[in-house]
C-alpha cells in the first residue's frame, strides 16, 4: 500500500490548504472554533444551498445552533471560521425549547411559508451518534423529517449500553430500519500492521467483542 502527503514547502501548498478547507473541510474549521463553547452547545449543523451542494461564490454559510450561546460568545469564533473559510456566515441560534417551538409549528404552518419556519430535511447523517445528546435525534432532527418523510443513516462506535445500542437493538425489530456492523478491519482503511498494534493496546473484552468496530 502506497501512502501520498502533500509537500508543505510546494508553493502551492496553502493554495490548496486554503481550497479544501473552504470545501471538504468545511464541517472540520466550524467545529474547531466552535469547541471552546462545546459545552453550550447542544446541536450544530450546516443548511441551507452549501448543505444541499447548490452554494455559488458568494453564497454563505447557514448555521444553526442550538444551546445557551449568546452573540457575544459567537463573535470571535465566526470571525476566525469566515478568515478561514473565506465565507460569510450566517448563524441563526436557539435554546433547545425555542427550537422544539419552532419543529412543533410545521405541522400547522401554512403553505405559504416564510424563511422564519422551521428547517425540513430529506435525509440527515448522525456521525459517532453514541456521542450525541440523544434529544438530538428524537427533539430535533427527527421532526425536521417528518414533512417529507426523510430518511436518516447513524453512523457511530459502540460506547455501552447507551442510547445507540437501544436504537439498533429496536432497529432488528422495525421493517422499515436496517442496520449494519462492521469493523475497522472490513473497512479496509487502517493498515494491518496498524490494527495489530492498536488491538494489542485494547482490553481481552474489547478484542472479543470485535476488533474496534465502527
Amino acid at each position: 500500500m502506497v501512502y501520498f502527503q502533500a509537500n508543505a514547502d510546494s508553493p502551492v501548498f496553502p493554495n490548496l490548504r486554503g481550497l479544501l478547507s473552504k470545501t471538504a473541510g468545511l464541517v472540520d474549521v466550524l467545529a474547531g472554533v466552535l469547541k471552546p463553547l462545546a459545552a453550550k452547545v447542544r446541536i450544530a449543523f450546516v443548511y441551507g444551498s452549501i448543505a444541499s451542494g447548490s452554494e455559488q461564490s458568494d453564497s454563505d454559510i447557514d448555521l444553526m445552533l442550538v444551546g445557551t450561546l449568546t452573540p457575544v460568545e459567537l463573535a470571535l469564533p465566526l470571525r476566525r471560521a469566515r478568515e478561514l473559510l473565506g465565507r460569510e456566515i450566517n448563524p441563526t441560534v436557539y435554546t433547545p425549547a425555542e427550537f422544539r417551538k419552532k419543529q412543533a409549528a410545521k405541522f400547522t404552518a401554512s403553505p405559504s411559508r416564510s424563511s422564519s419556519t422551521p428547517i425540513s430535511s430529506d435525509f440527515v447523517v448522525l456521525d459517532e451518534y453514541a456521542s450525541m445528546a440523544p434529544e438530538a435525534w428524537t427533539e430535533v432532527l427527527r421532526p425536521a423529517l417528518s414533512d417529507k418523510l426523510g430518511r436518516a443513516l447513524f453512523i457511530g462506535t459502540p460506547k455501552g449500553l447507551n442510547h445507540f445500542h437501544d436504537l439498533y437493538q429496536n432497529a432488528q425489530t422495525q421493517s422499515d430500519w436496517q442496520t449494519f456492523r462492521y469493523t475497522t478491519e472490513q473497512g479496509g482503511n487502517v493498515p494491518a500492521q496498524e490494527l495489530e498494534v492498536a488491538c494489542g493496546r485494547l482490553s481481552v473484552n474489547q478484542t472479543r467483542s470485535g476488533r474496534l468496530r465502527v
